[in-house]
């Protein structure tokens, strides 16, 4: 419970207090004329050509309330190749004002875009310029509800605070360090995750590398296990142990709910794990992914190895729980050797990367 309370006191301040965008950070795109991009819930902030003010101010009360999911600005390339930051810098800033905060929150995806079609004053003044700003309504309470409401998040938040501040992170960064090492290689990932008390910690590294390097694109979502909800151990039958939760979202408000929805679900129980089914479950799920990143703990064995023909995806296995100062290639568990090898996948652990079959055969031997 302390672990999960400080994954949400974590992401607050990272989406309270997170890093400023700046122009610069933005992801770049460019097209001949924007026209916008249908979508049920999304307004349009309109500014003139050069210029910073927002045309219709009012308009941003309209979703005061609501969750803003991504937000495109939009201006033309004219004169053609002039470094338009500082007008662009201006508008942020102005969206900023409209928006407090909204330059620190980690969970808006931005788009920077450009429009090429204006190649006079008079054409580049006709076209669209400012903010495009896809949203997500919020449900309307009502004043009992909002009351309510009120007291369960400040308990909520007194608690998570408590509980942040008596306790200590593991040192064991496997997991956000092997993402590091890996994100140029590994361009579409879905992560498939022991979500069993032992290992919460390295999962909640994958969240705070994701926010860090802002790598909401590249994770296409996650499936977490708890290895059969709360099934008596004698319950689970291979293949069928359940407790598998799929979310095809890398929203961080989303990963958190379903990763409390999870850990309320069950925590485990013996020490084996059902990493097969889960993963059969992803490589469904996801067909379209280029990877699989199962998060494994080193140390549990798998009770459904015997499942492992019905996988027909290369599993990129992050190992976690490997004692340091040892020789790491032989605390490698063997089970998932025998699954990198039979997938035609790898092993990383913190301080290495096993891609080679004959090195992991020999490993295995």
């Amino acid at each position: 419970m302390r672990l999960f309370g400080f994954l949400i006191l974590f992401l607050f301040c990272h989406i309270i207090y997170g890093q400023e965008k700046t122009i610069d950070q933005l992801p770049f795109q460019s097209v001949e004329i924007y026209e916008g991009t249908e979508y049920d819930h999304s307004i349009f902030l309109e500014m003139d050509f050069g210029k910073s003010i927002v045309l219709n101010p009012k308009d941003a009360a309209l979703i005061e309330t609501s969750q803003i999911d991504s937000i495109h600005l939009v201006y033309t390339d004219y004169p053609v190749g002039l470094d338009l930051s500082d007008l662009n810098t201006s508008r942020l800033n102005a969206l900023s004002f409209l928006f407090p905060n909204i330059l620190n929150d980690a969970s808006v995806k931005w788009d920077l875009i450009a429009q090429t079609k204006g190649r006079t004053r008079a054409t580049a003044s006709t076209l669209f310029h400012g903010f495009n700003i896809f949203y997500t309504p919020k449900k309307t309470l009502s004043t009992e509800e909002q009351i309510k409401r009120k007291k369960y998040v400040d308990k909520r938040f007194d608690k998570v605070t408590d509980q942040f501040l008596s306790m200590k992170l593991s040192e064991d960064s496997s997991s956000y360090t092997v993402l590091e090492r890996m994100s140029s290689e590994w361009e579409s990932v879905a992560i498939v995750s022991d979500w069993t008390g032992s290992m919460y910690d390295y999962t909640l590294q994958v969240l705070k590398w994701q926010i860090d390097q802002h790598q909401d694109e590249k994770i296409k979502g996650y499936v977490f296990f708890n290895d059969g909800d709360y099934k008596y151990d004698y319950e689970k039958v291979i293949g069928e142990t359940g407790g598998i939760y799929t979310l095809k979202s890398s929203k961080i408000i989303e990963v958190i709910e379903k990763m409390a929805e999870v850990k309320e679900r069950g925590d485990g129980g013996d020490i084996p794990e059902n990493d097969i089914e889960a993963l059969i479950v992803a490589q469904e799920e996801f067909p379209d992914v280029e990877e699989l990143v199962l998060i494994a703990d080193n140390r549990s064995p798998m009770r459904d190895l015997s499942l492992l023909s019905q996988l027909n995806r290369p599993i990129r296995i992050v190992l976690s729980r490997i004692p340091e100062n040892t020789d790491i290639k032989a605390e490698i568990n063997p089970e998932y050797l025998k699954l990198a090898i039979e997938t035609k996948g790898s092993i990383h652990t913190k301080t290495i990367d096993l891609v080679s079959f004959e090195e992991m055969n020999m490993l295995l031997k």
